[in-house]
């Protein structure tokens, strides 16, 4: 089961990251944006092991289901957030307005899945108890790292702004010439 969880865990990783990297046409972006989403993959193996949550067939499906959760609210964050930033270039205030507009609404979303899979948390039946604990510890992580993790991220990158082409520092020095 092990080999399996890890074996479907990467292969997850490895498609979504594929897919982010099509999705913004960056394979910086598309990197970028799985920092935040394997934090909460991590904080879940880690619960699971303080709690001693036993790993099931109904356990191990958690990982790759959850990953597919995580990312959601990272994909709103960065499609909002290089749209703001076509309209000054500005990092900073693009991240603001980001987490202004789409940050309120990924906010909303994750507590309606939140409280959604919290009912499930009172559920007689083990394993539907664990999945719904499980997800909702990655639903709250992956939250945060969206909310703190991916904005610094992204001012310490500071991606290229769409449609402009990166200049070398000489380059603009040449121009002004």
């Amino acid at each position: 089961i092990v080999s399996d969880i890890m074996t479907s865990t990467a292969l997850s990783f490895v498609i979504i990251a594929l897919m982010m990297m099509i999705l913004f046409r960056s394979v910086k972006i598309g990197l970028l944006s799985m920092i935040p989403n394997i934090l909460p993959i991590l904080i879940t193996m880690a619960i699971m092991g303080l709690f001693d949550i036993k790993l099931r067939i109904a356990t191990a499906i958690i990982f790759s289901i959850n990953l597919g959760i995580a990312v959601d609210n990272t994909i709103h964050f960065l499609s909002r957030f290089m749209h703001e930033l076509k309209v000054d270039g500005d990092h900073e205030a693009a991240v603001k307005r980001t987490l202004l507009n789409a940050g309120r609404a990924m906010l909303f979303a994750s507590a309606v899945l939140f409280m959604g899979l919290t009912v499930v948390a009172f559920s007689d039946f083990v394993a539907m108890m664990h999945f719904s604990l499980l997800t909702c510890a990655t639903i709250v992580t992956a939250m945060a790292g969206d909310l703190f993790l991916l904005p610094a991220t992204v001012l310490f990158i500071r991606p290229a702004v769409p449609g402009r082409r990166d200049e070398e520092p000489g380059e603009a020095l040449q121009a002004a010439a």
